[in-house]
């Protein structure tokens, strides 16, 4: 396809409208997509890993299949009234005047390994990005206002794609809550997410596979690309600090569990000495605000055998969360 479109002083390539959805998941093999370039930040979403995103840009056979889960489905089916109601509060106008949806695959020849597809655009093409947020975010993800990392790469990517000064990010957090802001342009980042993408790209134009980061999905595509590649017979010299480095990590591992599992027993023996300082009590708590709660749950038999757990809950006082 690739047809240009201009909007304002921007001049973008349209590399797919979006009509075929089959397509355009294969035209996004023509460079790294805005929701992708969090993966060679390594904070990208769970489980993800350049590895697996080398591995699918080259079209490899054999790689599990994206499913389409609950929260996707929901992503989906959301998406235009997160958007609808976005654009209302951030007073955009009318769509189709002040803004409009989007289903068009971009890039832009300033950028030639970063390409985007925003949820939508103001008049003045700047990028608008809607998420519907279902799961738990991580303690440090949403501090102060500030999105995560992996959204504020994808809404900056945008910008670099679609020459846009700022961009708005809309989130709906867990169906009850819109959080949403504008967010300028930040040259400094644009300039490492074109660096590292150029980077990531030579890898892809080698065929040279990028390191793996131990995830699932690493282990996966390492599978998948090792049944693409000729036997050959390599010597220890050639395979030696791989195999330091495997070592290292069992030993290190061995004794992660090891400590683990000695602060597991403190913190439960910590717990029972407390079940039994409360004697036949239900709830207790203290002056300086410790709040304590023994809970009972019980699980029916019907395809395991039924079980019962007693846990007591001990609330810190908030300052100490």
């Amino acid at each position: 396809m690739n047809e240009l479109l201009r909007i304002g002083t921007s001049e973008m390539i349209v590399l797919h409208n979006g009509q075929d959805r089959e397509a355009w998941i294969k035209s996004r093999n023509q460079g790294v997509g805005a929701s992708e370039v969090a993966m060679l930040f390594d904070c990208g979403y769970s489980e993800s890993s350049k590895l697996d995103l080398y591995a699918r840009k080259i079209e490899t056979e054999g790689l599990p299949p994206f499913e389409e889960t609950e929260p996707i489905l929901w992503g989906k089916l959301l998406e235009d009234a997160i958007i609808c109601e976005l654009a209302k509060r951030a007073e955009l106008g009318a769509e189709s005047e002040g803004w409009q949806r989007n289903k068009c695959l971009l890039g832009n020849a300033a950028y030639p390994h970063l390409i985007a597809t925003p949820d939508g655009m103001t008049s003045d093409c700047e990028p608008i990005e809607v998420k519907n947020i279902c799961h738990m975010p991580h303690k440090e993800e949403w501090n102060d206002g500030e999105i995560p990392l992996k959204y504020q790469l994808q809404l900056q990517t945008q910008m670099a794609v679609m020459g846009a000064t700022r961009g708005i990010f809309g989130a709906l957090m867990f169906g009850g809550r819109l959080v949403w802001n504008w967010f300028d342009r930040d040259d400094v980042l644009i300039a490492e997410i074109r660096n590292r993408a150029i980077d990531f790209w030579g890898h892809v134009e080698r065929r040279e596979p990028p390191e793996s980061n131990g995830s699932k999905s690493a282990h996966d595509a390492a599978f998948a690309l090792s049944s693409t590649i000729p036997p050959v017979e390599f010597f220890h010299g050639e395979i030696e600090q791989y195999l330091l480095d495997w070592e290292a990590g069992k030993e290190e591992e061995k004794l992660a569990n090891a400590a683990a599992k000695k602060a597991k027993a403190k913190h439960c023996a910590a717990a029972d000495a407390l079940t039994l300082k409360m004697g036949s009590a239900r709830h207790a708590i203290t002056t300086t605000g410790w709040a304590f709660e023994k809970s009972i749950k019980e699980r029916a038999g019907f395809y395991v055998n039924p079980s019962r757990t007693e846990k007591l809950n001990i609330e810190p006082p908030k300052g100490l969360r």
